[in-house]
């Protein structure tokens, strides 16, 4: 009986010594891959080979999640995004950062969202801060049928948003800039009608509006900038002579345009411009 009283004691407290041993392994930091766990870590994994994968799922699928806590994480597959809730919101992590804590390595190009406006032709594009405006043209060369739709593109969410339609209605071959905070758009042409109105885009109200029309004759494929406080239009084609290599120079606070000297080169269309050191190139 002593005997069997004996064996059932040494059970019993190898039992508990090895609760006790488990309960004192979790208690700090558990190792899977590795015997060594870092001591900082709760968990530590460890491989050569595999890596740790996160739950995948859409925005959509993300945004049905009840009562997400701070700091859950999930892997976006919209936008092939990290996505952690910072407690009020959905905060990314992409292949750049999006809150400018970090640059996009040298040399490197990183996908970002689609544009939703569809494939385009012939657009206009310009920015506003960490903002870019993109709209107009049409979705083939052959395709007789133009946008109007204008779209705000936010670098720090990397997120599409539409804007109001563009206030002077269809167009393709429009040249565009934007000076003080709010952006230009004007000449190209509407169906076989060459145009030179010329209209303000303000993004805080999100209206356009209509100023003084482009000073030259009307156009398309014209190259614009802007220096300063001041937007360039020059270049590109009308109906009068074919290819044109006249510079005109507008004055937002004014809204004037006043003619500059002629581009020195031959007369052409579709040229491109751009700023460096507040020269044009």
């Amino acid at each position: 009986m002593k005997t069997i009283i004996r064996k059932l004691s040494c059970r019993i407290v190898l039992m508990l010594t090895l609760i006790f041993c488990e309960f004192l392994s979790l208690a700090q930091s558990v190792g899977i891959g590795t015997t060594l766990p870092e001591n900082s870590a709760i968990l530590d994994l460890s491989s050569t080979s595999k890596g740790f994968l996160l739950p995948r799922m859409t925005t959509v699928q993300r945004d049905l999640i009840p009562s997400p806590t701070q700091g859950l994480k999930i892997f976006n597959t919209d936008d092939r995004c990290e996505d952690t809730y910072d407690g009020s919101k959905w905060a990314k992590n992409c292949d750049m950062k999006l809150n400018r804590e970090t640059s996009l390595p040298a040399n490197n190009w990183r996908p970002r969202a689609d544009f939703p406006g569809g494939e385009r032709y012939y657009t206009s594009c310009f920015s506003i801060g960490t903002k870019i405006y993109m709209g107009l043209g049409k979705r083939t060369v052959s395709d007789t049928t133009l946008r109007k739709d204008f779209w705000e593109y936010d670098t720090e969410t990397n997120v599409w948003t539409r804007k109001a339609d563009f206030g002077g209605g269809f167009r393709a071959k429009a040249i565009a800039f934007s000076i003080g905070g709010k952006g230009y758009v004007g000449t190209g042409y509407s169906g076989t009608l060459l145009k030179k109105d010329f209209w303000e885009y303000d993004p805080v109200t999100n209206i356009w509006t209509q100023k003084l029309d482009f000073g030259g004759t009307a156009r398309s494929g014209a190259v614009g900038f802007s220096i300063g406080l001041k937007g360039y239009i020059g270049t590109g084609e009308d109906d009068v002579v074919g290819d044109k290599n006249d510079f005109w120079e507008y004055d937002p606070s004014l809204n004037i345009w006043i003619q500059k000297a002629n581009f020195g080169g031959a007369s052409r269309e579709h040229a491109v411009g751009f700023l460096l050191e507040q020269k044009v190139i």
